[in-house]
């Protein structure tokens, strides 16, 4: 008899369990996934060799599923061990879902074997192949000062949340967008310089949590700000938005934080403040 399913709870919030071996039998599970990624002192994966829904690799520390008939290329990563320190992503991998989560507090590097077309690291920092999407700076990242390459244009979710070091980011020439939740959590971070970047769409939640951010200046001819942006920065007590601004969805600071607006007389942005009673100072 196989072990062909894991059903939903048997194994979440398991912080006892150190290794895993994934049976010969058990197929696709999504639920199997999410679970182990609460497992938070899990260390080792390890696949049976008969298995034909994933694959072992040499580090036991990701699972990865093969292809499914219908994509017969699509080798897919699925799952990121707690405690790992470093992952190598292989040559073979062309996709890695949300389930895998790259968002580990012990996580310090992502490597990308040679050979893989799909993504490229540098410095630990994990994008896409031609570099114009930031995927991941890992939260244990001894980075504490990072410069966005000029390459990358857009900033995935999560993109630089939660690094236990990083203090200071500056934008690159070339982005334009950068997604939700993109710092959230990163406690150290005090400074963040977009001046020099072409961005027009700032996500919900952009700097939640930031705590140690003091102020920030948004960059001219940016247009759209998402809600919740400074939400929890206790410490923020100066915002420059720009006359580009147009569209502001929702609240972006909390009615009991200490900070206020900086914006050019007439703008949105001043319209905005005072619909929203928070401090505004215009020039």
């Amino acid at each position: 008899a196989y072990l062909r399913l894991v059903g939903s709870y048997a194994l979440e919030n398991n912080t006892k369990l150190e290794k895993i071996v994934i049976p010969a039998g058990l197929g696709d599970s999504s639920y199997l996934c999410y679970q182990l990624n609460t497992c938070s002192n899990l260390s080792e994966i390890e696949v049976d060799e008969n298995n034909p829904y994933y694959i072992q690799v040499k580090e036991k520390n990701v699972l990865i599923s093969t292809p499914p008939y219908y994509d017969p290329d699509e080798y897919t990563l699925v799952l990121v061990a707690k405690k790992a320190t470093s992952i190598t992503i292989p040559k073979e991998v062309k996709r890695i879902t949300a389930t895998a989560s790259l968002h580990s507090k012990n996580l310090q590097e992502i490597i990308v074997e040679d050979g893989n077309v799909n993504f490229y690291s540098e410095d630990g920092v994990l994008f896409n192949y031609d570099r114009t999407k930031l995927i991941r700076v890992p939260e244990n990242s001894a980075i504490t000062n990072y410069v966005i390459p000029d390459t990358v244009e857009y900033i995935e979710e999560w993109a630089l949340s939660r690094c236990s070091n990083l203090e200071s980011v500056t934008g690159g020439t070339n982005v334009k967008e950068i997604a939700d939740d993109a710092f959230y959590g990163s406690a150290k971070l005090k400074e963040v310089n977009l001046s020099s970047t072409n961005l027009e769409i700032m996500g919900d939640s952009l700097f939640g949590y930031c705590e140690s951010l003091t102020e920030i200046t948004i960059p001219e001819g940016i247009t759209s700000l998402g809600r919740e942006l400074f939400y929890y920065c206790e410490n923020l007590v100066k915002v420059t938005i720009p006359a580009s601004v147009t569209e502001i969805s929702g609240r972006i600071i909390q009615s009991d934080q200490n900070t206020t607006i900086y914006t050019p007389a007439g703008s949105y942005a001043e319209t905005y403040a005072e619909e929203y009673g928070i401090d505004c100072v215009t020039y």
